[in-house]
């Protein structure tokens, strides 16, 4: 197992309170992290991408990241071009508004990673996270597509398991990360006192996912406002995961959840995150209340109403 893969799979272990009091966690994460963020692109420098012998997909992996993230991507990008099963094309998504100067912006330690398969896409404006889905799936309508994110270490296995759990389940949309909506007297509680991700793997139709810890999907499983770009920064400015399980709500497509745990971090101090927006100051609920107004008041649906 490779110094990448021993770091996911040990920080995916350390929300399993039966064997640790949870007084450790929080301590014992932070650990693993800083080493992790240690090691890893130790690893990376020390050993090649080696493609040789290795089976192709048909996945499209697409992704976005903004300048203050733009420095550590490449990290995220090496654990995509060192599958054990390799996509069609890594895509990343940047805008011109942006990084101005195009490549002239980026790192080489970005640049240097482009090749057969991973290249680099600028786009005009700014739809923000929803570049995360939004030209992928307008560009190849017939793929599998897996939405990634920035900020995150992926083990050289995620797609293998992706392709495993799709020929298991080929109705649903796959993913490796997210949390079980919760109500009361069938209306959906805030945010913030349901997101508790799930350890487990789950196929609970009340599953919400979390779009970057890796979710496989293709065009046809979502709803038809999917690509209606306008309505999504409207509705959802922030939230591309909202706007997407959304999607998959009123398309009636069913989830199933990867049995994975805690998703090890990028660390970078100078990062900006949705993270205190979106969670913090909780504008996922109004985000999410938000969807549910629109399409009950103009389509007589609640895209987040309890499934049973």
């Amino acid at each position: 197992m490779s110094t990448l893969d021993k770091f996911v799979y040990l920080y995916s272990k350390l929300d399993i309170r039966s064997w640790l009091h949870p007084y450790f966690y929080t301590p014992i994460r932070r650990v693993v992290r800083a080493l992790a963020n240690k090691c890893i692109p130790r690893y990376f420098k020390r050993n090649p991408i080696l493609h040789a012998g290795k089976r192709k997909s048909d996945i499209i992996v697409s992704l976005t990241s903004f300048p203050y993230r733009i420095s550590n991507i490449h990290l995220v990008i090496q654990c995509l071009l060192r599958q054990t099963v390799l996509p069609e094309k890594i895509i990343l998504w940047l805008s011109v508004d942006q990084f101005p100067e195009r490549e002239a912006c980026l790192p080489t330690s970005l640049t240097s990673l482009v090749g057969d398969i991973f290249e680099i896409r600028f786009v005009e404006g700014d739809i923000r996270s929803h570049k995360k889905y939004y030209y992928a799936l307008k560009e190849y309508p017939d793929n599998s597509i897996l939405l990634v994110d920035d900020d995150l270490y992926y083990p050289t296995d995620m797609i293998s398991q992706m392709l495993s759990a799709r020929d298991a389940h080929p109705q649903s949309v796959i993913c490796r990360y997210g949390s079980i909506v919760k109500y009361v007297d069938g209306a959906i509680l805030p945010y913030n006192e349901w997101w508790d991700e799930v350890q487990g793997s789950s196929d609970n139709p009340n599953f919400f996912l979390g779009t970057g810890g890796g979710t496989l999907l293709r065009l046809s499983q979502l709803y038809k406002d999917v690509l209606d770009i306008d309505l999504a920064r409207e509705l959802t400015p922030l939230a591309d995961d909202v706007w997407i399980n959304a999607m998959i709500n009123m398309a009636n497509t069913p989830k199933y959840k990867l049995p994975f745990g805690l998703i090890l971090p990028i660390s970078d101090s100078q990062c900006e995150s949705l993270y205190s927006t979106n969670v913090l100051e909780d504008k996922n609920t109004i985000q999410i209340n938000n969807i549910i107004s629109y399409y009950t008041r103009n389509n007589n649906i609640d895209p987040f109403k309890e499934r049973f």
